[in-house]
Order: structure tokens, then sequence, then C-alpha cells
């Protein structure tokens, strides 16, 4: 199936400058409409109030309200976009603490471009071939 990707949007939760950059640039051939949230607070409200948000990539390490708690007040709230965490502590303890707070997967920080579209592509392909 050759899924088109145009338009679709993502949300990028990122407080860092040069990690939403390097997120910029992997994504920038794929001509996503990006939309960026520097906390988790604005994370939340972004995705209660975007309903065409297709998948959130969620810093877990960010001011005002950590990815964790924006990622589960979301899905209180019944967003149920894929939710793909990002974060630098790479322990087995923190991929559970994410997952049991409702991401859909989970990607350690440095992570390699090849592994970053990988995972954007499988879950923009599934939402987007749920939705039709």
């Amino acid at each position: 199936m050759n899924v088109s990707f145009k338009g679709q949007q993502i949300l990028i939760a990122e407080d860092d400058d040069i990690n939403f950059q390097y997120l910029i640039n992997i994504f920038i051939a794929f001509d996503l409409c990006i939309i960026r949230a520097r906390n988790g607070k604005e994370a939340l409200e972004m995705g209660i109030a975007n309903p065409f948000i297709k998948i959130i990539l969620m810093d877990i390490m960010m001011p005002i309200m950590d990815g964790l708690e924006s990622t589960q007040l979301l899905r209180q709230h019944n967003i149920n976009v894929p939710i793909i965490a990002q974060t630098a502590n790479a322990f087995e303890s923190d991929r559970d603490k994410c997952l049991k707070a409702g991401c859909n997967d989970y990607i350690s920080k440095p992570s390699t471009p090849e592994e970053l579209i990988r995972i954007v592509k499988n879950y923009l392909a599934y939402t987007i071939a749920k939705s039709h």
C-alpha cells in the first residue's frame, strides 16, 4: 500500500531547539505539517484542541509539565493518536513508565534518522488507514 503523508499533521513536543531542529531536518522530506509544543502543557492543549494531529512525538523531560503527565492527561481526554515517547533515559524501567503512561511506543535519544523515520511511517500508515 502506497501511503501519502503530504500535509499530515505531526505534533513534536520538544523543548530543546537543537533536538527540534534535528527532527525537522529528518522529516522535512516527507512534507508533513509539523506543529511544535515546547512543554507538556502545550502538548496537552494542542493535542486536545487539534483533531487533525495523526501522531505525537513526546519528549519526556520537559518544563512546566513532563511528557508522562501530558500523555496520561491526553489519554484521560480520550485522545487516541499514537504517542511515541522520546527520552535520553534508556533503562527498561523508563520504557515501562512510558508505556504505562499511555505511550504507544518508545525511542531512546539519540536516535538515528532511520529509526525515527521507520517508527513514524509505521504509525502514520496505521493511523491513516484506520481513518479511511
